[in-house]
Parts: C-alpha cells; structure tokens; sequence
C-alpha cells in the first residue's frame, strides 16, 4: 500500500489561471496538517490515506482547469536527508565577476 504522493502541478504562464485552480481547491489543500504539507505553491506531499479526498481534489481541478501534474508515489514514508539550518546565497563566480 502506498505511503504518500508527490503531487506536482505545473504552473501556467497565465497567472490568473493558477490563481483561479488555487481559489476552487478545497480548503484542506491550503492549510498544513498531519496528512499534507504545502512544499511550494505548486507542490504537495500527501500522506494516504487520510488525505485521499485533497488528492482526488488536486487530480479534479487540475483537470477542469487544463493544468498538467505529475505523482510521485511513495511506498515508505519519504526520507528527507539533512540540510543547511541557514542556507546563504553561493557568490556568483562566473568571467567579469570576483
């Protein structure tokens, strides 16, 4: 059985468009809880099976609205490797720059 999804949209150049699939999800969706984490705007980690009725949401207005996605499955939960507490920005080191 499956641990989580992946769920990726992908963001169209008309802005309103998005604006508009984001206002018609259900509200679950936008708020962070035990069974979903808003990664980006865009991107949603789903535990199931809990968060199966905000999946078929994403699936439903994605589709109505014409927006591409993409689902990554897990069978384990995710494993996250460590990062940086604080990332700070990598100084450009490209010709013409010091």
């Amino acid at each position: 059985m499956l641990h989580s999804i992946l769920f990726v949209a992908t963001i169209p150049n008309d802005r309103n468009q998005w604006q508009t699939v984001l206002n018609n999800l259900d509200q679950r969706a936008h708020a962070p809880s035990d069974a979903i984490d808003l990664l980006a705007e865009n991107v949603w980690l789903l535990r199931l099976p809990p968060a199966l009725p905000a999946l078929g949401d994403l699936i439903s207005r994605c589709t109505q609205f014409g927006i591409a996605y993409r689902i990554l499955p897990f069978d384990g939960e995710p494993q996250w490797l460590p990062g940086d507490p604080s990332p700070r920005p990598t100084p450009a080191t490209g010709p013409g720059q010091q």
